[in-house]
């Protein structure tokens, strides 16, 4: 789906008024969500943690179509950076939307996986993510805000790659996690659920494959026999973070295409 003719042709904005902070928000399934979240009338804070020309270019991308965005430059694992960050955003206000994106990964297996490596994973990955929700969360339960929390899984989470010991893992914790805080939050209306995303093309692949790798891995490995586009994930983003959903509540929503169908771990 092209994502600028999608936010074009919106003719409701259901967000209109909310504000959404996107950790990882200016590539791939991130600036996909900025898209259409801002598309459909949310100011968006877009996090980076270091590409300032591809966060520049996302913003001017959005500001271009019309929308209402900004950068917010911050390091997930860094706990003193996620407060910094979330002092900026809170400065108007609980915020209504938060999108858990950001990840760290490498590749390494588990005989060759050191401490400082699933350290960092579990930095970034499990305990930047927590700081964030806690955070956002305290500060819409006080400002009573039907706040939406929507976390950026994968697969990794549930099946062992033999190449993945620390990513693996601490996508694991991560959805423990997600069910861990959704519970105590809806008590405050506040919905937590996560998306279990499938192979999809993005910047972030291309450290690990060609495209050319991607496509022909993807028809022999999912059901669907292609990768997804980010847009497709974002939309299931969207719908987490829309009222369509309103009865989703610590769930971990698939969408891989089938991949958890017939699951193999050779990608």
């Amino acid at each position: 789906m092209n994502v600028g003719l999608h936010t074009e042709m919106s003719n409701t904005e259901k967000f209109n008024g909310q504000r959404a902070l996107i950790t990882g928000g200016t590539k791939g399934i991130g600036k996909a969500t900025a898209l259409r979240l801002a598309g459909q009338g949310a100011h968006v804070y877009l996090n980076y943690a270091a590409s300032q020309a591809d966060a520049e270019e996302t913003l001017a991308e959005l500001q271009a179509l019309g929308h209402s965005a900004e950068l917010l430059q911050a390091d997930i694992g860094d706990p003193e950076q996620v407060a910094a960050l979330l002092k900026k955003t809170h400065a108007d206000g609980a915020l209504d939307m938060l999108i858990c994106n950001a990840a760290y990964s490498t590749k390494v297996p588990f005989v060759e996986t050191d401490h400082s490596l699933l350290q960092r994973s579990l930095e970034v990955n499990v305990l930047g993510n927590f700081n964030l929700i806690q955070q956002a969360g305290r500060a819409m339960s006080e400002a009573g805000v039907n706040g939406r929390i929507v976390i950026s899984s994968s697969p990794h989470g549930s099946l062992v790659f033999p190449d993945a010991f620390a990513y693996d893992v601490s996508k694991a914790a991560l959805n423990h996690l997600m069910r861990c805080v959704a519970l105590p939050l809806i008590d405050a209306g506040i919905r937590v659920n996560a998306v279990d995303i499938g192979w999809t093309v993005t910047p972030g692949e291309r450290l690990f494959t060609t495209e050319a790798e991607q496509h022909e891995m993807s028809q022999k490995v999912i059901p669907i026999k292609r990768s997804a586009e980010a847009d497709e994930i974002a939309a299931v983003i969207e719908f987490l973070c829309s009222e369509e959903s309103s009865y989703i509540v610590g769930s971990l929503v698939g969408a891989d295409g089938g991949f958890s169908l017939r699951p193999s771990t050779l990608v």
